[in-house]
């Protein structure tokens, strides 16, 4: 590699590592924040992005790639981030673990989506896959690119209808594929189905592929009912428990 020119070889390194799904243009404003976690699948060698630092320290490594590549992206650090407008904020959550946590994270978005144009929430789909702490936002739902383990949706803020788009990228490793699916729009068995926001309101707040792409049988309202049972049972235990621990813990206290 000595004689190998530096920036051939950090193309080819960008060019191994696995990006998410795009939704913009070039010439589009484009800020990401949260993606510390995952730094490498958000750098843009166009150099016509702004990144909002929770870790500046984090970010060193994007500043040498610019200078390498001579071009210019932005950092700000999120205490210095101004009311700007953006087209599109990709909003990375590895974790979101707890409900709590949750309820921060979608807190986030409605804030984000009342400043900025489209926000990209990119995280796990199980976390994600009962919508009901969401459900504020599922009337600015676009898009949801799905596959085993994540999720993308996409919230518009001022969407002129009711659809909503779900892709199943689980078998989809081409990126351009995907991006020619997203832009055509059509509806494809096993791959693309268009339902509105309040079919997901009335499933419950279910985000998935298969629900939507099946019949609405008995059988699925049944499953469905079974589910949600389930969920209502398990909250009531765990309520009981808590009030069980808050007592013993006082009389041993005593």
């Amino acid at each position: 590699f000595k004689n190998y020119p530096l920036k051939d070889l950090l193309f080819e390194f960008l060019n191994f590592v696995k990006k998410t799904s795009y939704f913009h243009d070039d010439k589009e404003k484009i800020a990401y924040l949260n993606i510390e976690d995952d730094l490498f699948s958000f750098y843009n060698p166009k150099g016509n992005s702004t990144y909002i630092m929770k870790r500046p320290e984090a970010f060193e490594i994007f500043q040498v790639f610019d200078e390498i590549l001579n071009v210019k992206n932005n950092y700000i650090a999120i205490d210095e981030v101004t009311n700007e407008c953006y087209d599109y904020v990709y909003f990375y959550n590895k974790l979101m673990g707890s409900s709590k946590h949750l309820c921060t994270t979608l807190e986030e978005v409605r804030t984000l989506l009342s400043n900025h144009k489209n926000i990209i929430l990119i995280t796990k789909y199980n976390k994600i896959s009962n919508f009901r702490e969401g459900r504020f936002l599922t009337r600015f739902i676009k898009l949801i690119l799905l596959d085993n383990k994540k999720a993308i949706i996409h919230f518009k803020k001022n969407k002129d209808n009711d659809e909503v788009t779900i892709i199943n990228i689980d078998n989809i490793k081409d990126k351009n594929k995907i991006l020619n699916i997203i832009k055509n729009n059509r509806k494809q068995k096993d791959i693309l189905i268009k339902i509105t926001y309040k079919d997901i309101r009335n499933n419950n707040y279910r985000i998935g592929f298969n629900l939507y792409q099946l019949e609405k049988t008995n059988k699925v309202k049944d499953i469905n009912k079974i589910v949600d049972d389930n969920t209502k049972y398990l909250e009531k235990l765990n309520k009981i428990n808590q009030i069980v621990e808050i007592e013993i813990n006082k009389l041993l206290n005593r």
